[in-house]
């Protein structure tokens, strides 16, 4: 005997709905394993891009389009301050930092390289620089040292106008310039 003889009386008398309740059963079955498919298809891929995304990240390496062209923004030269040691990195710097101040017509006053601050011991060089300059050009000494390669950060900046009595704009300011940047130690 039938535990629901309701629903035996009703299948015996409408053998078409058995096989449609049957069809759509399947019908189901089939869709939610279609879908559980397709995810999973979904996050292999997302997962594939995501150890591309990695391995590129880890590499440093160009490994699309998008990153070639801010390859090719990049400023040429090594990131680093160069030199074999620790004092030719320093006038490499001081030679870097004058040549930008000239360049736009100021005149360097006097410099220093300092070896020894808290900074060198974590492998920065510093220079501290005293020059006059218009403000113009210290606009472009400031752009040209902190866009172009190696890398080197402003540290401090102090300006003092020129006499108030001159009243002339081009009138050069004196300014001093501390300047850092990276040494990658070659030994």
């Amino acid at each position: 005997m039938s535990p629901h003889p309701a629903l035996a009386r009703t299948l015996q008398r409408y053998p078409a709905l058995g096989a449609f309740v049957y069809g759509a059963i399947m019908l189901t079955m089939i869709t939610a394993s279609w879908l559980s498919i397709t995810q999973l298809l979904d996050q292999r891929t997302q997962l594939a891009a995501a150890t591309d995304f990695l391995a590129q990240f880890q590499q440093r390496g160009p490994a699309s389009h998008h990153s070639a062209l801010a390859d090719k923004d990049a400023p040429p030269g090594s990131a680093f301050i160069g030199g074999q040691t620790v004092t030719v990195a320093g006038a490499d710097l001081l030679q870097r930092v004058s040549h930008a101040i000239t360049r736009v017509g100021g005149r360097v006053l006097s410099s220093q390289v300092d070896l020894h601050a808290a900074q060198a011991m974590r492998g920065f060089i510093s220079v501290v620089i005293n020059c006059e300059l218009d403000q113009p050009g210290l606009q472009h000494v400031l752009y040209d040292l902190e866009s172009g390669m190696p890398f080197l950060f402003i540290d401090h900046l102090e300006m003092q106008a020129a006499d108030s009595s001159s009243r002339a704009q081009a009138a050069p300011m004196h300014v001093q310039l501390s300047v850092s940047g990276q040494w990658l130690d070659k030994r």
